[in-house]
């Protein structure tokens, strides 16, 4: 009896490993003709959060990034700016597609905000970034996290003064 079970036992398992599934090749395959840091680049205007580490006050102020290519496949600089909390950092940063949108990572403290950096553009083309950032406030220097949530207004860089 053991052996008659064992036998339909691995028929049937021979028959999950025969058995083949549809060629994926040619559903839902995304195909880009750029690298992402080309892909990427715009402006995005939105609302940065920051948050006093230590606290739970959250103060809302308007802002913009802006994601630029660089000389580097994968790799592109973002700019994030918001004059009422005196934020004007440019970070290099890892960037791949994700889907229709793309993923972004810098955790190399040693970059311009001095913490990791990381977030995402989703396929909808919004984005969200989080960082941690050390400014001075008075006498003393302040940790606040931010997090930048915001959509693409245009795919071209703003015109930069001379």
């Amino acid at each position: 009896m053991k052996k008659l079970f064992y036998i339909c036992l691995s028929l049937c398992t021979m028959g999950v490993f025969v058995s083949s599934c549809d060629d994926d090749d040619e559903n839902g395959v995304v195909v880009f003709e750029n690298t992402p840091e080309i892909d990427a680049q715009g402006t995005f205007e939105g609302t940065f959060t920051r948050v006093q580490k230590g606290l739970t006050d959250s103060v809302k102020a308007e802002g913009r990034m802006v994601i630029s290519a660089t000389d580097s496949a994968y790799v592109a600089d973002i700019a994030l700016t918001c004059e009422e909390f005196s934020l004007d950092k440019t970070v290099n940063i890892n960037i791949g597609h994700a889907n229709q949108g793309f993923v972004l990572s810098n955790y190399v403290t040693t970059n311009a905000t001095g913490n990791p950096v990381y977030g995402r553009v989703s396929d909808e083309q919004k984005a969200e970034i989080h960082f941690t950032l050390n400014q001075r406030s008075g006498r003393k220097t302040v940790t606040y996290n931010y997090v930048f949530e915001g959509v693409r207004v245009s795919n071209q860089l703003p015109e930069t003064e001379e």
